[in-house]
């Protein structure tokens, strides 16, 4: 009836492998592929949008939302890819992640919910 604690969550080291190589594509390579897309399309969604003919209050949500958007991209790749894919080891990273990065990156996230909702109403 009880799980033995060493039979648990057993990996071999083939299983170990496959697993980091995965993490590594899709957390390194690909995330940035997509972010750098989602950087260039934010880019020129803000360029569209600030005409003088498109200068309206939706329209300075969606600039906004676009700005929002694209700090939360950076701040995706600097944590999940260039910290955690790639290994980069940073001092000031770890100095900075408790005071800075996480809650920025949460404020962030706060920020992009709240543009969506504005622009739904």
């Amino acid at each position: 009836m009880f799980v033995n604690k060493s039979e648990c969550c057993y990996r071999s080291q083939t299983a170990n492998r496959v697993i980091q190589d995965i993490e590594f594509w899709f957390e390194g390579v690909f995330l940035v592929l997509v972010g750098t897309f989602g950087l260039f399309g934010n880019a020129m969604s803000i360029a569209v949008l600030s005409r003088n003919e498109m200068k309206n209050v939706f329209n300075r949500l969606l600039i906004f939302l676009s700005f929002i958007d694209s700090i939360m991209i950076l701040f995706a790749i600097m944590n999940y890819s260039i910290i955690n894919a790639f290994g980069v080891k940073l001092e000031i990273y770890n100095y900075m992640f408790p005071y800075f990065v996480n809650p920025v990156s949460n404020m962030i996230l706060c920020a992009s919910v709240f543009t969506v909702i504005a622009i739904a109403f």
